[in-house]
């Protein structure tokens, strides 16, 4: 009757699927001290954590008659093996291991502190070729199982053993299911002894995306400066702090309250996101409904206003905003449709770090400050018909755009759409002027047309490796290594109109005055130390 309570428990909690998962795994779960407590804010996904829960057991460690040192038994097993109490000792396994697989415990001089460590090295370790392999599968081959480091935590209740594939593989941090019996019968209490500290022989580490909290376990979607965030609780300085699901709404770092329509910034910096969605959803009635794909819908009067995938902002639609401030979201990565049919200016750091945009709708933007979406690799198509101004880097690190339509530019800061592989034909007939590093390490532009572009700074259009046809007809001042490293492009009269010849190293100009839309932009003097990527 008690498993059974256990398991309505958690069917009520986590879900059937959760519950039934562990009972066809291993029923024995349910009688882990406090599970119920354990798995409350783990998720609906029981099998990312079943080998965890099931170290929750506490198998215990058979006696051994007589005790033996652990180095006797590791030479038994064929192991060089010597106890690490130093930082030299710690890392003097390092040399087994290939370049970028290396034990995050050489990087961390406190580690020989909290743990007891015992290294241990087959004698044929440096003969052995390691196995080429693809995908995170599970590694215990002879290679990967020739270095070995068993490092137990000093407080007790866990011990972990790895071996040279580090995190290139599926649980390189539980070798041998972490438990020394499976290197040598009788190592488990040799250890135990010898350490004088109590340890589960199968104890491991939650994996990725969850976060053990005391005793307690939480999966997160996402994590900023020390800010684990659920759909249904939230982590802060080792606190777990649950929401009203009834009348609040967790995301990304924000708490929406449906009732009194309030959000609440979790962040400690500077964000413009909150008071701009307050603005929104003031003195509107507010609802949420679900799409087929589960995903759930903010509505604001009626209006689609946020689209979340569990507590990641994946769609976001602002009816009436006309100006959006700095650090909008600059966080976030997994916001895929944009939309703000009268939004006017964007300030800097706008989705700076946006990897999944795949929609964005402007309409009416006019200007836009430093560092627009820099890192997004996903909008292959970008229409802005109504900007005339953009700062820095604007695009920058964007590999897939194909499509840029921007007919009312006119001013243009630094980097502009640098390191872009996939844009082959590039028009904007109203640029008058740019900054250094214009579309520098575009590897697939062919033609471009600037019709009435007057000033270039440095690296204009360097290391164009596709380029052949450049319309650019009043474009008198050009600076420091314009067009260098052009592999095909090849300047004449018809397409260039000019005599300059892009080999040339032209004297600097005299930088003239920018007329800029806003007073953030700043498009810089022109000298050699700006000459970078």
């Amino acid at each position: 009757m008690a498993e059974k309570s256990i398991f309505e428990q958690i069917k009520k909690q986590n879900g059937e699927g959760f519950a039934k998962a562990i009972r066809a795994y291993d029923s024995g779960i349910f009688d882990v001290p406090d599970i119920v407590n354990i798995v409350r804010y783990a998720g609906r996904e029981a099998e990312p954590i079943i080998p965890y829960l099931e170290s929750l057991k506490k198998v215990p460690i058979e006696k051994s008659t007589p005790y033996k040192d652990p180095i006797e038994l590791l030479a038994e097993a064929g192991y060089r093996a010597w106890y690490a109490d130093t930082m030299d000792k710690q890392n003097a396994i390092s040399k087994y291991f290939a370049p970028g697989e290396e034990l995050c415990t050489f990087n961390d001089p406190e580690r020989f502190r909290r743990f007891h460590i015992i290294n241990a090295v087959r004698h044929d370790a440096d003969k052995l070729n390691r196995t080429d392999f693809y995908g995170r599968e599970e590694r215990e081959d002879t290679y990967g199982t020739s270095v070995l480091s068993i490092q137990i935590l000093k407080t007790g209740g866990f011990i972990s053993i790895k071996n040279r594939y580090n995190h290139k593989v599926s649980n390189p941090d539980n070798t041998f299911h972490s438990n020394p019996d499976n290197i040598i019968h009788g190592l488990s209490y040799a250890l135990k002894e010898h350490f004088a500290v109590d340890f589960s022989s199968h104890l491991i580490m939650p994996p990725p995306e969850y976060l053990l909290v005391g005793h307690r376990l939480v999966r997160y979607q996402s994590e900023e400066y020390g800010i684990y965030v659920s759909d249904d609780c939230y982590v802060k300085n080792g606190h777990i702090y649950p929401i009203d699901r009834d009348k609040e709404i967790l995301f990304e770092y924000f708490i929406l309250n449906l009732k009194n329509k309030t959000i609440q910034n979790l962040f400690p910096t500077v964000e413009s996101f909150a008071p701009i969605l307050q603005d929104e959803i003031r003195d509107k009635p507010l609802q949420v409904l679900k799409n087929k794909s589960g995903e759930r819908i903010v509505t604001v009067g009626g209006e689609p206003l946020l689209t979340l995938k569990g507590a990641r902002l994946i769609g976001l639609n602002l009816p009436t905003t006309k100006s959006i401030g700095s650090q909008f979201l600059s966080f976030n990565k997994e916001l895929r449709h944009f939309s703000a049919p009268m939004l006017e200016h964007i300030g800097s750091s706008f989705l700076e770090c946006n990897e999944k945009m795949e929609s964005f709708r402007a309409p009416r933007l006019k200007s836009v400050e430093n560092y627009f979406m820099m890192h997004n690799n996903s909008l292959k198509e970008l229409i802005l018909p109504a900007l005339e101004d953009v700062g820095a880097s604007f695009m920058r690190f964007n590999r897939v755009l194909t499509k840029l339509d921007l007919p009312a530019l006119a001013h243009i800061g630094d980097k502009f759409c640098s390191e872009n592989d996939s844009l082959k034909t590039l028009i904007l007939p109203a640029v008058q002027q740019i900054g250094y590093n214009f579309l520098y390490n575009n590897n697939s532009l062919e033609i471009l047309q600037l019709p009435v572009l007057s000033h270039a700074f440095s690296g204009f259009l360097g290391e164009n490796s596709s380029l052949r046809k450049l319309l650019a007809p009043k474009l008198a001042d050009k600076g420091l290594y314009c067009l260098c490293w052009n592999k095909l492009f090849k300047t004449d009269a018809p397409a260039w109109k000019s005599e300059l010849s892009p080999d040339r190293i032209l004297p600097t100009p005299s930088p003239k005055p920018a007329r800029i839309g806003h007073r953030n932009i700043k498009i810089p003097s022109d000298r050699s130390e700006n000459i970078r990527v």
